[in-house]
């Protein structure tokens, strides 16, 4: 094939001899992996194309669309020819160049605050172990609003949280916040799970009333062996107890926070040593190739596994329902375990 460039061509490559072979002529298309494109144009009569192909030119970097198409009457099985075509694509580039960067930086942003929202060191009662991790989504996922919390109450009492604004990025973190915050206060004031559940969803829909949330609170009293917990619309609370046997929460959920409803409500569980207890975020057992219904399963076929400390627990999870640093969503993860010899509970 014979190469032929026009004046735009020699304008950014300079000049060249016409009438030579192409890959002669024209070395730069070689460099940009044209060349075999003007082979597979000629061997199958139809056209190619190559995206954002970087040339340096005079000015910096410069990027181009690149078209091949075949030239010659339509009854010729061989072309005759083939016009290379480039569309210069360089503002685009670069625009999506800095629009990632600063998607990029707003993700860093978002997950240097939600660290520094979750707690650092988790309150470790006598009677009660406890561990929790968060693993934020993969690079191309904007960090969402999970968060957990274990608190300490009088009476040797434990308060558990676990909760998931919807929603992504900064705003999600910040109202995330916000939440947990307000359920440290509002623990402090020794109220059931469900008045707790009540007084945050008022203040939801003050802080956003766009953004919804779900959240389970639970309360640990070593005196009298029970969990009283209340649910705004969050997945159910999974339990192991010492024979291996694995027990749901209760279903009857009160509505996500946020959006104004009734009918949150306190449920009682009675806990032997040894019980294990899994609150978690949809990120963990939602996936769209399958009803988050298989996910739930799944982590309770998991949770049947060997005794293990809470730590340990929470790493099998993740291992087992497929969380790596690439996953596309937030997870959170509260694991406790009741103490096999707890200690007497002074009131």
């Amino acid at each position: 094939m014979l190469g032929y460039a026009n004046r735009a061509y020699r304008d950014l490559f300079g000049a060249r001899t016409p009438g030579r072979p192409a890959a002669e002529s024209l070395p730069e298309l070689n460099a940009l992996g044209v060349l075999p494109l003007l082979d597979q144009v000629l061997r199958s009569g139809r056209p190619r194309s190559v995206k954002s192909r970087c040339i340096l030119g005079l000015g910096g970097n410069r990027y181009y669309n690149i078209a091949c198409v075949p030239l010659g009457p339509d009854d010729r099985t061989t072309p005759t020819g083939v016009l290379v075509f480039a569309t210069e694509v360089t503002d685009q580039v670069q625009a999506a160049g800095r629009l990632r960067d600063a998607e990029r930086r707003q993700r860093e942003a978002a997950v240097t605050l939600q660290h520094s929202l979750l707690p650092q060191k988790l309150e470790q009662p006598a009677d009660l172990h406890v561990a929790a991790t968060y693993q934020p989504g993969g690079a191309d996922a904007a960090v969402g609003g999970d968060w957990y919390d274990v608190i300490g109450l009088g009476g040797g009492r434990t308060a558990l949280v676990i909760g998931d604004v919807m929603g992504r990025g900064l705003r999600a973190a910040a109202v995330m916040g916000q939440l947990r915050t307000a359920v440290r206060a509002y623990a402090r004031l020794d109220l059931p799970p469900h008045e707790v559940m009540t007084l945050l969803d008022g203040l939801a829909m003050e802080i956003d009333a766009n953004q919804i949330a779900t959240c389970t609170y639970a309360v640990w009293d070593p005196a009298t062996t029970t969990l009283v917990y209340a649910s705004a619309g969050h997945l159910p609370l999974l339990l192991r107890a010492p024979d291996g046997t694995v027990l749901r929460g209760e279903e009857q959920n009160g509505p996500p926070l946020g959006t104004g409803g009734a009918g949150h409500l306190s449920h009682t569980l009675r806990l032997l040593p040894g019980t294990t207890g899994v609150l978690y975020t949809d990120g963990l057992v939602e996936r769209r190739d399958q009803d988050i219904d298989q996910g739930i399963d799944h982590l309770a076929h998991t949770l049947t596994g060997p005794v293990a400390t809470p730590d340990i627990v929470c790493s099998r999870l993740l291992r087992a329902l497929g969380v790596t640093a690439e996953h596309d969503d937030d997870v959170a993860v509260l694991v406790f375990q009741v103490a096999l010899d707890p200690e007497p509970v002074r009131v």
